[in-house]
């Protein structure tokens, strides 16, 4: 049985230890030098789409990191990867 998350209430269940994660999920890695996106495939952790990379803006300020993302996510969504099940259904929008 999935564990709560910590923090709010709206935060989704946390999969059990052990549980094998099914599906693809949109990965996001925001670094010192670059911030990267690829689709990874839970079950092996192995990128399923191409990495797009962008250095990350200097000075790295909230909205400017915000904006890098969301340029990333932009560009691999123009490749064709992104569809419904693979991270195109957004439940918020971070600003």
């Amino acid at each position: 049985m999935p564990t709560p998350a910590k923090g709010s209430s709206d935060d989704p269940p946390l999969p059990a230890v052990g549980t094998r994660l099914e599906g693809s999920a949109l990965g996001i890695d925001v670094g010192g030098t670059g911030v990267k996106a690829a689709l990874v495939e839970l079950a092996t952790g192995q990128l399923i789409s191409e990495r797009v990379r962008i250095d990350t803006p200097q000075p790295a300020t909230p909205a400017a990191v915000i904006e890098t993302i969301g340029t990333v996510v932009e560009r691999l969504d123009a490749g064709g990867h992104l569809t419904p099940s693979a991270g195109r259904q957004w439940s918020s929008t971070v600003a």
